[in-house]
């Protein structure tokens, strides 16, 4: 919320007493509305404060064309130390010097052409010295001239709503007033959109104030919308939403933007700041972030075995759900073909994750035949071939403890009456 201040409206006569043709001797309320043909304004509405620097906008508003701008000031010396002036229109020349003897601002200009009417002419720009915001109660002294013409100096200034400010006239003993509100003190308080300025009598001669210009501002709303549901998983994440649009944002993680993206436990607010300085405080947001299930899985095994073994997966973290890519729900399956394995594990939260793929390779056997050239039972002197039918990259190991591919084998045979049928021959001949 913005602080209530104390605006000090210091007072003038030259001004208004040219514009409006009446003499400094006893202004009148209606004399006093009457005044505001030719204004330069200065709008501490539009102030912007980024750290230590302020900076705000300057115009004019003619009912003539202006071919010249010059205006001075001076300002609180313990809060603010002048900067620099930004002039926007190019064919506007100037020159912008604070002196430090007397403590004033002052700033000329001339123009070829007419200067541009109701825009932004230029800006000021202070350093910060103390403070966080600064009210028209910081300038005093104001006098402005177009066309080498004394003119009006009007302040423009935001309350949020609800908010009053008191406005003080130069207090000397002897001082009459006379408000624009009718108001016949001093000070005055306000709290309603307005402009207010005040017609001051010291010793016969009428003083007219500076012009205030008061903007009420609504406080805007600080409803904060989520984005999905503030309890999800890690690695899942919510976009929290101020609602009102067109503000400045400060969310307690430091965020300055309308929305932020959450993806961490914690408690969450912003304060939504309208462009006249209102801010208003949203309700806090308990964000929840859950953990995912481990989901290592341990092998109990090798990874390429041959056809007929297996190998055991197991996920580590019981006490979930499981299911595996070959449809098995238990923490460990027995693992018999090739495959790339995986398994979705879902915690207590219901938080799911899935493993990375184990791959498995089963390697076929090789073939376990043997082929022979001829008969297995032949006579003396006779032979056959026995040929492993598996080629290819192989070992081999026979019976015999050869270890090539093919042998030619004799065998001793303990059958005589065999033999003596077959080959004609008595024991214990061998083939």
């Amino acid at each position: 919320m913005k602080n209530i201040f104390l605006v000090t409206v210091f007072v003038f006569c030259a001004v208004n007493a040219v514009k409006a043709n009446h003499s400094c001797n006893s202004l009148s309320a209606m004399d006093i509305a009457a005044v505001s043909e030719d204004t330069v304004i200065f709008d501490l509405s539009q102030v912007v404060i980024n750290g230590a620097e302020v900076e705000f906008p300057v115009f004019i508003s003619t009912g003539e064309d202006a071919f010249s701008l010059d205006f001075s000031m001076k300002f609180n010396l313990s809060k603010l130390q002048y900067d620099t002036t930004i002039v926007y229109p190019p064919e506007l020349f100037n020159a912008a010097n604070y002196n430090p003897n007397d403590q004033t601002l002052r700033f000329t200009s001339s123009s070829l052409d007419p200067i541009p009417n109701n825009v932004v002419l230029l800006t000021l720009k202070f350093h910060l010295l103390a403070g966080n915001h600064v009210t028209v109660n910081d300038f005093y002294n104001t006098s402005a001239f177009t066309n080498g013409t004394a003119t009006e100096v009007k302040w423009i200034t935001a309350l949020c709503a609800g908010e009053s400010l008191m406005l003080t006239a130069s207090q000397n003993p002897g001082n009459t007033y006379l408000w624009s509100t009718g108001a016949t003190t001093a000070s005055i308080t306000v709290n309603t959109a307005d402009t207010y300025y005040a017609s001051v009598t010291q010793g016969g001669s009428s003083f007219l104030s500076d012009i205030t210009e008061v903007i009420i501002s609504q406080f805007p709303d600080g409803n904060v919308i989520p984005g999905g549901p503030l309890v999800f998983c890690d690695e899942d994440s919510v976009i929290l939403g101020a609602v009102a649009a067109g503000n400045s944002y400060v969310w307690n993680n430091g965020a300055t933007t309308r929305n932020i993206v959450v993806k961490s436990t914690g408690t969450y607010s912003v304060n939504v700041t309208s462009p006249y300085g209102c801010t208003t405080a949203s309700a806090q947001s308990n964000v929840t972030v859950n953990p995912l299930p481990n989901t290592v899985v341990n092998i109990n095994g090798p990874t390429a075995f041959c056809e007929g073994d297996s190998t055991i997966l197991q996920a580590v973290q019981s006490g979930n759900q499981y299911l595996w890519s070959n449809g098995a729900t238990t923490q460990s399956v027995i693992i018999k073909t090739g495959g790339a394995y995986t398994v979705q594990i879902t915690n207590g939260f219901g938080c799911t994750d899935e493993s990375v793929p184990i791959p498995i390779t089963v390697n076929p056997l090789p073939i376990n035949t043997v082929s022979a050239d001829g008969p297995l039972v032949f006579c003396a002197g006779e032979s056959v071939n026995l040929t492993a039918d598996a080629t290819g990259s192989y070992t081999y190991l026979w019976s015999t403890g050869e270890t090539s591919q093919f042998i030619n084998p004799n065998y001793a045979i303990d059958q005589p009456d065999l033999l003596k049928r077959l080959c004609g021959i008595t024991f214990p001949e061998t083939v």
